[in-house]
């Protein structure tokens, strides 16, 4: 017998939670904000990882400083329309350090009013949320970074573990704070020690952190090296690959342009390289390489350390190649 549904007993209440469908496709919502347009919104939870050193305190202020300055976010997106008020609880750097990265990333460019910063902040937990709430009261702004993780959330009393649970309550602090003021929240954290086929997982902790963010990223870049691959995914954003670069020198970073994009300007032999690495499951050595393409020993040396500077393959022995992909990186 079919069931007929009675929708005098199944109304949406528009005024409240439960809404039809009709009412939330005319619904009129405002364009996403952005601190970097296509890759982190100011609305929700994000946040971005990395091993320890990477550098990605100091891409995250260059990312700040530019959103308040008529500036091209890491040399690759246009700023915003207007300069963002920012909020930086810089938790891991002295005020030397950071005068000395700033003045860096500015050069002779004027000092942004618009970023305001911290070294030193409450854990949540022990009041400091407690602190963000009635600061944000008095000065409603477009991001609070908090760097890092570690640094504002609270010890848990009575357990050293990372429960789904656990994880998830920490980050839904900072959604409902996100939420209630309107405003987003960058968090910079830690990976993981082991390395994990897919990279949402060197998120360091439980997936109560990966799965309740809004956006995930994953800065990679090895030792030494001034290339780096920056990972993201999101509820608002494409997942995508950036090649990103960095002048420590300057303390500046900037996006070369996505993995595609920058693998499209190879050349034939080094796209070669790339498509023998691509169809091979496991590592190769240039030897190997070179009878596989037909190139020579040393042509093939002088592309694999390009490619490598370059970001586009790894080394996870000596020797021996692999493309990045097949690492989940």
């Amino acid at each position: 017998m079919s069931r007929v549904l009675d929708m005098g007993k199944f109304a949406p209440d528009d005024d409240g939670p439960i809404r039809s469908a009709a009412t939330i496709v005319n619904q009129r919502y405002g364009p996403v904000r952005w601190l970097v347009r296509g890759i982190i919104p100011c609305e929700g939870v994000s946040m971005i990882v990395a091993p320890p050193k990477a550098g990605k305190s100091i891409f995250i202020m260059n990312i700040a400083i530019s959103n308040c300055l008529p500036d091209r976010i890491l040399d690759y997106r246009e700023a915003p329309d207007r300069s963002l008020d920012i909020l930086y609880l810089d938790l891991e750097s002295t005020g030397r350090r950071t005068q000395y990265r700033i003045s860096g990333i500015l050069g002779n460019r004027p000092i942004p009013n618009h970023l305001l910063i911290a070294d030193k902040w409450d854990r949540f937990g022990e009041g400091g949320d407690v602190e963000l709430r009635h600061w944000l009261d008095g000065n409603p702004c477009d991001m609070v970074i908090i760097d890092t993780l570690g640094r504002i959330q609270a010890a848990t009393p009575g357990t050293q573990s990372t429960s789904y649970a656990l994880d998830h309550r920490k980050i839904e602090t900072f959604q409902n704070i996100s939420s209630e003021y309107d405003v987003g929240i960058l968090l910079v954290h830690h990976t993981r020690k082991a390395t994990a086929e897919d990279w949402v997982d060197m998120v360091s902790g439980s997936n109560g952190i990966s799965g309740t963010l809004d956006t995930v990223m994953f800065l990679s870049r090895k030792r030494g090296a001034t290339n780096g691959i920056l990972h993201v995914t999101g509820r608002d954003v494409e997942e995508e690959a950036y090649v990103v670069a960095a002048d420590f020198g300057t303390f500046r970073w900037r996006i070369k342009g996505t993995l595609d994009e920058v693998n499209s300007g190879l050349t034939e032999n080094r796209q070669l390289i790339m498509n023998c690495l691509r169809g091979h499951k496991g590592e190769l050595s240039p030897a190997e390489i070179s009878n596989m393409t037909g190139q020579t020993i040393d042509s093939v040396k002088y592309h694999l350390a390009n490619l490598f500077a370059l970001g586009a393959i790894l080394r996870p022995n000596y020797g021996k190649y692999v493309e990045r992909n097949q690492w989940g990186l």
